[in-house]
């Protein structure tokens, strides 16, 4: 379980998939069901954010 919160106007930007194993989405004060890839063919790179509220600065 946990709760991620993303306010912002672009919630996740990833290439491939993105597994949604649990736990609460909440995107812009709404809840989701899955994970929204919103930057559609997106680069690499960018804000990642974890279960437990810790985010890290992406990059290769």
């Amino acid at each position: 379980g946990g709760t991620i919160r993303v306010t912002g106007n672009s919630s996740f930007d990833y290439d491939g998939t993105a597994q949604y194993n649990g736990g609460t989405i909440i995107v812009n004060g709404q809840q989701v069901a899955s994970i929204p890839n919103q930057m559609m063919g997106g680069g690499r790179g960018g804000w990642g954010g974890f279960m437990n509220g810790n985010g890290r600065r992406g990059g290769w």
